[in-house]
């Protein structure tokens, strides 16, 4: 069974400061948090009987120092996750991980991308199918066929840790 309730976008802002925004996060109590600082539309999504939030077009999320954006986030309050899809992209520092879709775990502050995977690092990239990204400690771990490129080198391995 699916059902959406889509709000028109003068109610998404009152609707999501009252919900979601002052002391609030998106992900669960004590763990790490996802302030949203943008989303053209929140949806409530039913799904087998459970309730998400989703969130639709031109998507913006602030983590510490970092900032992810996406098309499309859902977030599921009992896993402490978040589901990002299309054109996922995240800047912390001089760090950029691009891929096709994400999930961001927010009990241990990592973050998956899926598909098309790519981080940059200055003059680092690292390609690969599937990237795992530490946030508080910044390690990225690539699988699927990695190739980590720089200035001077190319290198490749089943599993790489950068």
């Amino acid at each position: 069974m699916f059902s959406r309730n889509s709000l028109p976008l003068s109610l998404l802002c009152v609707v999501f400061f009252a919900v979601i925004l002052p002391g609030k996060s998106l992900a669960a109590k004590d763990h790490f948090r996802l302030e949203l600082l943008h989303a053209n539309q929140l949806e409530n999504v039913t799904r087998n009987g459970i309730s998400t939030k989703r969130l639709v077009g031109q998507v913006k999320f602030r983590r510490g120092e970092a900032i992810l954006t996406c098309d499309i986030a859902e977030f599921d309050e009992n896993q402490a996750e978040t589901r990002l899809n299309g054109h996922v992209r995240v800047t912390q520092g001089e760090a950029v991980l691009t891929g096709d879709d994400g999930i961001y775990d927010g009990k241990s502050d990592v973050l998956s991308i899926l598909g098309h995977a790519r981080y940059q690092h200055r003059d680092q990239l690292m390609v690969a199918q599937r990237l795992k990204y530490d946030m508080a400690d910044k390690i990225s771990i690539a699988e699927g066929r990695p190739v980590l490129r720089d200035s001077t080198r190319t290198l490749t391995d089943r599993k790489s840790l950068v």
